[in-house]
């Protein structure tokens, strides 16, 4: 046991090098400072990795140690450490965050996480949340099984990840991205040699831990030290803070079904299937999951496993309106897929009100709803990204989520407008502008390029005010475009109306398309041409994907397993000639 004469802190060892500096200098306003808190002598220790410090801490010869997330709870659970403190960013009650990351190195041919296979990476410890759980979620997300995809090398620290990757000692790594910040502000010509080709969503911090059996008065010393810290000696506070965090009492942190989605790197609905025994888990899968569950001692609790063993059949799909035409297809679509499935549909429409937006999600939120289908109004909604990092079945429908865990079925938005502008070129145009919304703006520039043609792309808002403007600024500037591809049908009707405005005749003066395919098309003066990928094809693989979530089972991305989009020609989009001058309706 460690001595009542003296007190002894760990800190985190995969964040800490050793070999630095001097531990004794490096560390002296720390010490001085808990030494007068705690009124007897305090010494500082940096184990070689997290196994040794959960180790020392059974064993009672360390004191107090910072944990990340995962080695705290398995802390917990080997050697009954307690949670003293947790760090909150300054002026809210925000348990702080941090963020994983992985690199390669500038000169490599890694641009990409799936550029990963067959490669060497280097990790931080088997224990670090940022250094090795989370990365490895990542890579499963991008494709790659993280025991057979690539060879792991494990390095000890955040920063020896770093050197490697910028040495080139090894071709990539994972670790936690303040590393990386850190030392562009120290080495700015090291980082200049790294890539970053991927970065996780926010990552709760660990806690300042205890050991079982700390006397309840250094117990109280120590909190009311650690409270104060920032205020009273900076100095020290540095050495175990962040300089925007403070300390708060921790509450209890136990183990949930979020924490274990969390740390095994798969959804909060495939836990529940592993929990409930439940088939279509894959047993790699479940050998993943049950080797945290274990590691943690988790027992979920009698009333969340009957909540998640009646798990609503209803899916909730949240739209802005319901006089959309192309929503009635993709509504009539979900419906047939959903009924394969045997799962009801519940229309939620919002009228455009985000409180009503809001108690949708809280319908999902109680496990009223089984899961949710949402559209690009939804996009930049907070409440989303945290039913989303919870487990709850979620997907985008004909949108970017906005959201790399949250899955998203939409078109090629570039292979769209290729294929439109590739088509209007054959048809002598050369100066073709593209119209959409915000998101989809980089690919239909690209999808332009591909097709031959000088980028020029507009972009509107979720109004059809904000789409009349942006073409009348278009059709009266200095270089009109002879063609103009739309994001959807209601678009390229606002176009029709504003040309027919300026007196410019379509499509003699302008040939128009659109990227959707209903009736609108059919029924608009002049009918529009369309180039328009499957709206029931998007909204069968969105239903897959929710329904996967929904029973815990593993998803596949959809590649090329959609059918191609498909030319509707009609009377909008004709052979341009360069004398023909624009002709008024």
């Amino acid at each position: 046991m460690a001595s009542r004469r003296e007190f002894v802190l760990g800190l985190n060892p995969v964040v800490v090098k050793g070999d630095e500096r001097d531990l004794a200098t490096w560390t002296q306003p720390l010490v001085a400072y808990l030494a007068v808190a705690l009124g007897v002598p305090v010494r500082v220790v940096i184990e070689r990795d997290y196994d040794t410090q959960i180790a020392a801490m059974r064993d009672g010869t360390l004191d107090a140690a910072l944990f990340g997330e995962y080695a705290f709870q398995r802390a917990r659970t080997v050697a009954g450490a307690e949670a003293l403190a947790i760090s909150v960013t300054m002026g809210s009650d925000t348990e702080a965050t941090y963020q994983s990351v992985i690199i390669a190195g500038i000169d490599t041919a890694l641009h990409t996480l799936a550029d990963l296979a067959g490669q060497t990476v280097g990790f931080v410890d088997r224990g670090s949340t940022a250094g090795y759980l989370i990365p490895r979620r990542m890579l499963r997300e991008a494709g790659l099984n993280p025991d057979t995809d690539i060879t792991a090398v494990f390095l000890n620290s955040h920063g020896a990840v770093l050197d490697a990757v910028a040495d080139g000692a090894v071709p990539a790594g994972a670790l936690f991205r303040q590393e990386v910040q850190r030392a562009s502000m120290r080495a700015p010509e090291r980082t200049a040699r790294l890539r970053v080709l991927a970065v996780s969503p926010p990552i709760p911090k660990g806690p300042f831990a205890v050991r079982r059996g700390l006397d309840r008065e250094t117990h109280q010393r120590l909190l009311q030290a650690l409270l104060r810290i920032h205020e009273d000696a900076p100095e020290a506070a540095r050495l175990i803070a962040a300089g925007n965090t403070r300390w708060r009492p921790a509450s209890s942190r136990s183990v949930t079904l979020k924490t274990v989605a969390a740390l095994s790197g798969v959804s909060y609905g495939t836990v529940s299937r592993v929990i409930n025994g439940r088939a279509h888990v894959a047993p790699e899968t479940y050998t993943r999951v049950m080797s945290i569950v274990q590691d943690l001692g988790f027992r979920p609790n009698a009333a969340a496993v009957s909540l998640i063993a009646n798990r609503s059949d209803l899916v909730g799909f949240v739209v802005p309106d319901t006089d959309d035409p192309l929503l009635a297809r993709s509504v009539a679509g979900v419906q047939r897929a959903l009924m394969a499935e045997g799962l009801h549909l519940v229309l939620c429409p919002t009228g455009g009100d985000r409180d009503e937006e809001v108690h949708y999600l809280g319908l999902l939120d109680d496990g009223r709803f089984g899961g949710l289908l949402l559209t690009e109004w939804s996009r930049d909604t907070p409440l989303v990204s945290t039913l989303a990092a919870t487990g709850r079945p979620l997907v985008f429908l004909g949108s970017e989520a906005g959201n790399a865990s949250v899955v998203s079925i939409a078109p090629d938005v570039r292979a769209l407008v290729a294929g439109a502008g590739a088509y209007l070129h054959g048809l002598g145009h050369s100066r073709v502008a593209a119209l959409v919304l915000v998101p989809w703006v980089g690919n239909a520039a690209r999808g332009l390029a591909d097709a031959g043609l000088t980028p020029a792309v507009r972009m509107y808002g979720t109004t059809d005010a904000d789409a009349a403007n942006e073409v009348h600024a278009m059709l009266t500037g200095a270089t009109t475009p002879t063609a103009l591809i739309c994001g959807d049908e209601r678009v390229a009707l606002t176009a029709l109306a504003v040309a027919r405005t300026l007196g410019v005749a379509v499509p003699e003066g302008l040939s128009i398309i659109a990227l959707t395919e209903s009736w609108l098309a059919e029924t608009a003066v002049p009918s529009l041409t369309t180039f328009a990928a499957s709206v029931d094809a998007l909204a069968a693989h969105a239903i897959s994907a929710l329904v996967a979530q929904m029973r815990g089972e593993e998803w596949a991305p959809i590649g090329d397993s959609l059918p191609p989009p498909r030319l509707t020609e009609r009377v909008s989009a004709a052979q341009w000639v360069e004398t023909t001058p624009p002709v008024a309706q």
